[in-house]
């Protein structure tokens, strides 16, 4: 599943975030999983379509372009540090 892979990474290769987002760095797998409420979630954009700034309480987020490379210009996505 796309969580066993992200969890994977995370031991592999951010084991510092991955003790702190979870307070260890290994067997993320048995971890007991909470969403939040509308979570988990799929958003599709179209051409001209958008995902306005936000915050949010979540720990982890992971986005996936399903787009073949080089379908779209623009794009992009930021993420501002933690204050």
């Amino acid at each position: 599943s796309i969580l066993d892979r992200v969890l994977s990474f995370f031991e592999q290769h951010l084991p510092q975030a991955a003790e702190r987002l979870f307070g260890h760095t290994s067997k993320l797998k048995n971890m007991k999983v909470v969403y939040s409420p509308g979570e988990p979630a799929v958003n599709r954009y179209r051409e001209g379509g958008n995902f306005s700034p936000h915050t949010d309480k979540e720990s982890v987020t992971v986005n996936v372009l399903l787009s073949d490379v080089g379908a779209f210009d623009g794009g992009g996505t930021m993420f501002w540090p933690e204050e």
